[in-house]
């Protein structure tokens, strides 16, 4: 992140020779500024007590202030640095424009912190991860309306900011593996819910999955068409077993998609992996939690080290991010305390059910 410590002396040097225009930055606080001599200027100056109004007029009182106050080291507070504020400050002053600076790159900061506290933590933090979602949440609207304000403010006009990325533009995180804690692999746990939707077994399993499985969870293109091919029979209301839905997969070709779905044959031999719908539709919800977690913090990191973005849309894209983890967090919660693990020798049974199921890989496209 570029460096504003030459912006913030600009300001703070720009309202001790003019302190009329402090009054132009209501929105500006303390905790914008980062220079640690900077910093300690501005508390002063908004609680009023510098020992006079211009410093020049008595830099040793000013810098006593500041060591027995702020506890500066010598070093930072020294008569001759807070007169080079001063002295160097530019005139005419652009105080509402050095101050959106300001407000910006603590935008940036603050975005770049909450990245770094999700890499503190693992999708299985489900609690620490919802409080910590609500939480930035809630702060990335305050820190809209402070950009609202201080974008408005006469003199802020347009930076030549890039408004955003194109979504193939961001980092996309790796593979995420095979969570096996539930007993069984992502695949299986996929076809196992696809065979409760197509069978409607155990009776009633159809009216579950569907409700809480969703497109994002498959991961693989024929899974994914099947899965499609089975909501558009449920929405035109029409009867859904292996031959409709090997049918209906069959037509995504037409749909701008090189992948079909899975055949009659396999989607008959999915009855017997259906009964593991619900071990299978939490490992999904979990595996989804820790791929909205990966995607947040590559997102998070990738824009909050461009300051070339639109500092809207980088708020944008941290609020989007941090809902769809929320989201995704607070499915993998519900599930898992809904779920009882399927004893071990009946996962291994049914697995083995699985080798009779070959998952088509559509065909390369040219």
């Amino acid at each position: 992140m570029i460096s504003a410590d030459f912006v913030e002396k600009a300001l703070v040097g720009a309202i001790l020779n003019h302190p009329e225009r402090q009054g132009d930055v209501p929105w500006l606080h303390v905790e914008d500024f980062t220079h640690p001599l900077c910093r300690a200027l501005w508390a002063h100056l908004e609680a009023h007590d510098l020992p006079t109004p211009n410093p020049l007029d008595d830099l040793p009182a000013v810098t006593e202030l500041l060591r027995r106050v702020d506890a500066l080291h010598p070093q930072h507070c020294a008569p001759a640095k807070v007169a080079e504020l001063q002295v160097s400050a530019p005139e005419p002053p652009n105080v509402a424009d050095y101050a959106r600076i300001l407000v910006e790159v603590a935008i940036r900061r603050e975005v770049t912190a909450m990245g770094l506290r999700l890499e503190s933590y693992h999708a299985g933090q489900q609690q620490v991860l919802m409080a910590t979602t609500e939480s930035a949440i809630a702060r990335i609207d305050e820190l809209r309306r402070r950009w609202r304000v201080a974008a408005a403010t006469p003199g802020a006009g347009s930076h030549g900011h890039r408004h955003g990325l194109e979504r193939q533009q961001l980092l996309a995180p790796g593979d995420l593996g095979d969570d096996t804690t539930a007993g069984i692999d992502a695949t299986t746990a996929q076809l196992a819910v696809i065979g409760a939707a197509v069978h409607d077994w155990p009776p009633g399993a159809r009216h579950h999955v569907l409700a809480e499985v969703r497109r994002s969870d498959f991961h693989q293109p024929a899974l994914t068409a099947t899965w499609e091919a089975i909501q558009r029979l449920v929405a035109r209301a029409m009867a859904v077993d292996h031959v409709t839905v090997a049918w209906e997969g069959a037509r995504t070709q037409g749909r701008k998609t090189t992948a079909t779905g899975l055949g009659s044959r396999e989607l008959a031999d999915l009855r017997a992996l259906a009964p593991l719908w619900d071990v299978g539709t939490t490992v999904l919800a979990r595996r989804a939690a820790a791929q909205a977690l990966a995607t947040a913090r590559s997102a998070l990191r990738q824009v909050s080290g461009d300051s070339s973005i639109d500092p809207d849309y980088l708020l944008v894209m941290a609020d989007h991010q941090h809902r769809s983890l929320a989201d995704e967090t607070s499915r993998s919660t519900r599930r898992a305390s809904h779920t009882s693990p399927a004893p071990a020798v009946e996962v291994r049974q049914r697995s083995r059910n699985r080798q009779a199921v070959t998952v088509p890989t559509p065909p390369s496209s040219r």
